[in-house]
């Protein structure tokens, strides 16, 4: 702690002093900006890092349907087939539906889960249409966000009520079952306060066969409504309010070996979010910011076990010696233990002996994964500009964060965390220095405090082109589930009921539990890219091209390794992974260039990404592909006329590769006082099948039935 106070008061000196010596200043002002490397408006040419934007317009034009179809668009970003709920996304060894190494903001609101360590993206409380752009930062160069901002930060904007027509919707419907709607609405309150509303509905049917070739059960039905208010207070003062509720539920189809009913998954999340910022001169601006979040999940299912396994003698003895109860359930005689352990092992040989043939009789009852995780967050920001050379951004933070869980932690646990950030960017000729990280102190970490900095030095080559170099650590403290788990399955509703004594609920015997010497992952980052941006005329058009090309070489200790099981769950900090490739995202945007009789627009993408991963853990190993990427054509033609064209797609991630095309078609026609977009979209997977890690010897294999499939999308909207 006395630690975390020293670079607390280096940063917090560091924008004293500047204020002192503060000049006045134009706003700085740059043709595209980026804001989640280091929490100063920056060009790309002064960011320490490498960052990729999707916007609302390439959302649309491509019909894109959620954000984990969005990320395949990402350098590095690994995608296999995204229809049902298992979307494979990538980042140098983040996957599926548990990107536990990456930071996810929805408006500044961190929407991990820590007791549960994933990221559920369908019971985000927005939709695809609600989303403006996303930025995401392809390093851990972004350590003002947090410990779980280690491989990546994923920032997602929700549009701005100044952006949104009056009133509009958007239907689609498509393969895979998918039925989506959203209905939205902005309008002013008083003329200082103007207000967005978004509700939408979206189902889909997933996957059609399982790996026997029965149907496939992994379908959602979520309805979310959302909303941002943006006031101001006074010239100098002003603020924003999003609040988002969703209710989604999700088909699961299988928990375990020896369930009778299905563990489909019901959650409820709630988000809210307020920010405040005054600016006391053009130089010089405070942030405050606060959010809470509350999820909450619901999942039963019925299930059966041997009635011997529900003894509470066995329970008892395998939370006391659990070397003994495994050895009895292997109808094994275990020796060599304590006193109370042979007392108990005779209790449960007793029990075996009383019930005789009922001892291995199935008892049926119900059992949960049911769980309410909380988080409220509060944070301080300063932005300045002492001079033309330098600008500070500086904060402090804590958060709360709880996790209740009869099942996974046998009651509630609270985790406080504190932390304070700083960048400073200076400018000395043609060199943009960056300077920063984060201090974070967590009361249960065994890393106190933990501190991840950076160094960015980029250097103008040319004036389009910049050379950058970065050097940043990062860390990722253990998740509560990590941590504090305390993992257990109580039955209730036994039928029929133990033999014994006739009780109608009961512990299964099992018990897995931390041991609470779980400390930080850790990442040490190398980078060097080079950054060009050009815009030039070209007949009677302009040409605007952007090329980013990175080298990386990252070092990763103390990894959490182990799939977390309940039947083996021992996590360590044994894992090691070193990583290092190259990403290429390059983008070209042409107006009034090709065919400009015909063509208004057109947008070329082209991403790619190599990387050899050194590791010798399976789990590590079997998330990254050595090759990945995706490209894309779009056309904006006069007369409302838009088509696309995508590919994407993966070298062997298990074994298997992945691939796709996707080719869209749409106009916007003026319609009554609004306009009406009708686009539809053909996507065309090679391969029908995708599968997923379950153990070093199982996959579960997902099938399509069909290898091409259709959406339609309705889109009207009021001028």
């Amino acid at each position: 702690m006395l630690e975390a106070r020293k670079y607390l008061t280096v940063i917090i000196g560091m924008a004293w002093y500047g204020s002192c010596q503060g000049i006045e200043l134009d706003e700085l002002e740059f043709e595209e900006v980026y804001l989640s490397p280091t929490r100063l408006k920056q060009s790309p040419h002064d960011i320490p890092a490498s960052v990729s934007k999707v916007t609302q317009e390439t959302i649309r034009d491509l019909q894109i349907n959620s954000i984990p179809e969005l990320l395949k668009y990402v350098a590095g970003m690994i995608s296999g087939n995204a229809s049902g709920n298992q979307p494979r996304i990538n980042y140098h060894g983040t996957n599926g539906l548990i990107p536990r190494r990456m930071q996810v903001l929805l408006d500044g609101i961190s929407v991990y889960r820590p007791s549960y360590a994933e990221v559920s993206w369908p019971t985000l409380a927005i939709s695809i249409h609600d989303v403006d752009v996303v930025e995401v930062t392809r390093s851990p160069s972004t350590a003002s966000y947090g410990a779980n901002s280690m491989m990546a930060v994923i920032n997602i904007k929700t549009k701005d009520p100044y952006d949104v027509s009056t009133f509009g919707g958007v239907g689609t419907i498509g393969g895979q079952g998918t039925k989506a709607a959203d209905i939205y609405t902005s309008g002013e309150l008083s003329d200082d306060v103007r207000y967005r509303l978004s509700v939408s509905s979206a189902k889909n049917d997933g996957y059609d066969k399982n790996f026997r070739g029965e149907e496939r059960r992994d379908g959602t039905d979520a309805k979310r409504i959302n909303g941002k208010l943006a006031y101001r207070v006074n010239a100098n003062t002003e603020g924003e309010l999003f609040l988002g509720y969703s209710d989604v539920m999700t088909e699961l189809e299988f928990r375990d070996s020896n369930q009778q009913s299905f563990p489909d998954i019901t959650t409820e999340s709630f988000f809210a979010m307020s920010d405040l910022r005054h600016s006391f001169s053009v130089n010089h601006e405070i942030k405050l910011k606060a959010y809470y979040t509350h999820v909450e999940q619901d999942m039963e299912w019925n299930t059966c076990y041997p009635a011997i396994l529900l003894s509470e003698n066995l329970r008892q003895l395998h939370l006391q010696n659990p070397g003994y109860a495994e050895a009895l359930a292997n109808q094994q005689f275990p020796t060599g233990g304590s006193a109370e352990d042979d007392a108990l092992r005779d209790a449960v040989l007793a029990e075996l002996s009383a019930l005789g043939a009922n001892a291995f009789a199935p008892l049926c009852g119900w059992v949960n994964e049911d769980g309410i995780e909380k988080k409220f967050d509060i944070e301080v920001e300063d932005t300045l500009i002492v001079s033309d050379n330098l600008r500070l951004v500086s904060g402090i933070g804590a958060m709360r964060q709880s996790g209740s869980s009869e099942t996974f932690l046998d009651g509630t646990v609270s985790v406080n965390s504190y932390r304070a950030f700083g960048n400073a960017e200076y400018r000395w000729g043609d060199f943009v220095f960056n300077l920063g990280g984060m201090i974070e102190d967590e009361e249960r970490s065994l890393d106190k405090p933990a501190f991840s900095p950076r160094l960015g030095i980029n250097y103008r080559l040319t004036d389009a082109t910049t050379l950058r170099m970065v050097f940043s650590k990062a860390v990722r403290t253990p998740d509560i589930i990590e941590h504090d788990g305390n993992w257990s399955y109580f039955s209730r509703g036994l039928e029929p009921a133990y033999p014994l004594d006739g009780r109608e609920n009961a512990y299964f015997y099992f018990n897995a539990k931390a041991d609470g010497e779980i400390g930080s992952e850790e990442i040490f980052a190398r980078e060097l890219s080079i950054y060009s941006s050009k815009t030039f005329a070209m007949g009677s058009g302009m040409v605007n091209q952007v090329l980013d090309v990175k080298y990386f070489h990252d070092s990763l200790s103390n990894l959490v390794s182990e799939k977390l099981q309940f039947f083996d769950y021992q996590p360590t900090n044994d894992g090691e992974v070193t990583l290092q490739g190259f990403e290429i995202d390059a983008n070209m945007t042409l107006n009034d260039v090709v065919f400009p009789e015909y063509l208004k627009k057109v947008r070329l993408h082209l991403n790619y990404a190599y990387m050899d991963s050194d590791t010798d853990e399976f789990y590590e190993r079997s998330l990254d592909a050595q090759h990945s990427g995706a490209a894309y054509a779009i056309f904006n033609f006069h007369g409302g006329w838009l088509s696309s064209i995508a590919y994407y797609g993966n070298s062997a991630i298990n074994g298997e590769a992945f691939d796709g095309w996707e080719l869209g078609l749409g106009r916007t026609t003026r319609l009554g006082k609004g306009d009406l977009l009708i686009k539809g979209k053909a996507v065309y997977w090679p391969d029908k099948e995708d599968s997923f890690v379950v153990s070093e010897t199982f996959n579960v294999k997902n099938i399509n039935e069909d290898s091409t499939t259709f959406y339609l999308t309705l889109d009207y909207s009021f001028r």
